[in-house]
């Protein structure tokens, strides 16, 4: 091959190279955006479900875009996103499959709504598992069927892949940004993702829940309702059976607390006391 004709193909894949980042740079910060607003929408249910669309338009954009063939740590929300789009790119059938077995849910008798069932073994699996984290990130609304997020999250439990350790502290994060006069709602949310974290045992899952939790601003006093995050997860984690099925007291006892934030530190503190 002469000069000339690789100074060629240097110049098709700067170019190529161009045409993928530009477009990415400019729809990931949309869909960041987007997932920002996952609990701002309360009051109108209209813009919360628009909300929720843009999400599912703003991916499939991200996954026209994104190289088939490359990887992404899935330690950061872009990288998070590239890779939940670049597996919507290669498996979309997988992810329509979940929506209309869980999200859409199936006829019930009991319920006015359809209901989710529960989840499959084929559908709690590794093939599955970015589908669900993609449902898990997408923001909050109030169509679907009934128990549809119980089912993510009891998927992922199941799955116990720590690489969804960063989704899940995402979308916990997000409802600490939303007005506490939902606090019911968010409660409901925060209680899942505490619970999924709780039957994922490992070292890395303890320092999610203490840095989520520790830092959870969601409080409201004036509600009927309050809800202490700090609380509740030194009451899952000195909950017998879970200790002794997911071996938590071992898990406790040995963490290695140099990274945990002061705040998460004074927590872990309490929650060893009570073991």
């Amino acid at each position: 091959m002469n000069f000339f004709s690789c100074s060629l193909v240097v110049f098709f894949l700067i170019i190529g190279a161009q045409t993928f980042a530009q477009p990415t740079e400019q729809v990931l910060p949309e869909l960041k955006n987007n997932l920002d607003q996952s609990y701002s929408n309360f009051d109108n249910v209209a813009l919360q479900n628009q909300t929720s669309k843009s999400y599912d338009s703003l991916v499939r954009a991200l996954a026209i875009e994104v190289p088939s063939g490359a990887t992404f740590q899935e330690n950061t929300l872009d990288n998070k996103l590239l890779a939940i789009a670049q597996y919507l790119k290669r498996f979309p059938e997988r992810f329509q499959e979940i929506k209309n077995t869980y999200i859409l849910g199936v006829d019930d008798y009991r319920f006015r709504v359809p209901s989710s069932p529960q989840v499959s073994a084929a559908h709690a699996s590794e093939d599955y598992r970015l589908v669900w984290e993609y449902y898990l990130l997408k923001p909050y609304t109030n169509q679907g069927s009934n128990l549809y997020k119980q089912r993510i999250n009891e998927a992922l439990a199941r799955i116990n892949n720590p690489k969804s350790l960063f989704a899940l502290q995402h979308a916990y994060a997000k409802t600490s940004g939303a007005p506490s006069r939902y606090i019911g709602t968010l409660v409901a949310q925060k209680t899942l993702m505490i619970n999924t974290l709780a039957r994922m045992p490992s070292e890395a899952s303890l320092s999610t829940m203490l840095e989520v939790v520790s830092s959870d601003l969601t409080t409201s006093k004036d509600s009927i309702a309050y809800w202490d995050a700090n609380k509740y997860l030194k009451e899952v984690l000195s909950d017998t059976p879970i200790l002794k099925k997911y071996n938590w007291n071992s898990i406790i006892n040995s963490f290695n607390t140099t990274r945990l934030n002061p705040s998460a530190r004074q927590l872990y503190d309490q929650i060893k006391s009570q073991n």
